[in-house]
């Protein structure tokens, strides 16, 4: 085998490497290095961390079971402001992704240094709720 032929092997091989490389890098899961974010059983809460103050939040939901849900909002340093998003039918097992614009609540935004806590509430029906995750994140 001539030298030519010896450097055309290697640099298949080597392409082939980082290829397979890049892939397996594309396919990780990462979560923004821009991002505060928090979850708890099956809600996840994130805001851009960079942006201060921040006016959106990105809740996650994955429901257990179909049915009927809402999502509690609130400061956990001051819990007199504090927002319910609307109640949704989803169903099971599906991450559902909302933006919430908190200038449309009591909340309005988040400064560095605040907590902000939510919680995932099934209705059963009755009056009576089930929390599903309940987690807090600081901007």
């Amino acid at each position: 085998m001539s030298l030519t032929e010896r450097h055309g092997n290697i640099r298949v091989r080597l392409l082939s490497v980082l290829a397979l490389l890049s892939f397996l890098f594309v396919l990780a899961p990462t979560a923004p290095a821009s991002a505060a974010s928090g979850c708890s059983l099956n809600l996840c809460l994130a805001t851009n961390y960079f942006q201060d103050p921040a006016y959106n939040v990105e809740v996650t939901i994955t429901p257990p079971s179909a049915g009927t849900y809402h999502v509690h909002l609130w400061l956990a340093n001051a819990p007199n402001y504090d927002h319910n998003t609307p109640a949704r039918s989803y169903a099971a097992g599906i991450n559902y992704e909302h933006g919430v614009d908190l200038r449309g609540t009591e909340i309005y935004s988040l400064s560095r240094g605040e907590r902000l806590c939510g919680e995932l509430w099934r209705h059963l029906g009755g009056g009576r709720y089930s929390s599903h995750g309940l987690p807090c994140i600081t901007h």
